[in-house]
């Protein structure tokens, strides 16, 4: 009898605390805490530009495809990345500007045709500079030389 009697004591106790939550809460659903290290969140990963241009010499007036291939760091292509290219002088010929921005198709690639200033000494140098984004990944930039020959 004296276990029932602790039995029957603990259900009842139960369904008192049980109620009590129950009308502190109002009825809503209460979250459950946080972590004990708190919330987790996944660190952008590093992105890689290879910047080239194709071909890596021209002559004054010339036109050149400059061309950047997005990378994950470990090798695999990375489409969707926003890119902009930039350069000192001459002009994209998509744009007509010193700079051209686009996205990276399916293998990673983003290019753009450049043509170079007809009266530019031979050995003059321009810098492109490709800047890649994407959520989830850190800024990238790459920079380039390209002598006029």
């Amino acid at each position: 009898m004296g276990s029932l009697i602790k039995w029957v004591g603990g259900i009842l106790a139960g369904v008192i605390i049980g109620v009590a939550v129950w009308q502190f809460t109002e009825g809503r659903r209460v979250p459950p805490p946080p972590p004990a290290n708190g919330p987790t969140t996944t660190a952008p990963r590093e992105m890689v530009i290879n910047l080239s241009a194709s071909p890596p010499q021209l002559a004054r007036g010339g036109r050149t495809n400059i061309s950047a291939e997005v990378l994950a760091a470990p090798g695999s292509p990375i489409s969707g990345a926003r890119v902009r290219l930039e350069v000192g002088g001459g002009r994209f010929t998509q744009t007509g500007a010193l700079s051209v921005t686009g996205t990276t198709n399916p293998f990673g690639f983003f290019a753009s045709e450049w043509q170079c200033p007809p009266g530019v000494s031979p050995g003059y140098g321009y810098y492109f500079t490709a800047t890649a984004t994407k959520s989830g990944y850190v800024e990238k930039s790459q920079r380039i030389l390209l002598r006029v020959r």
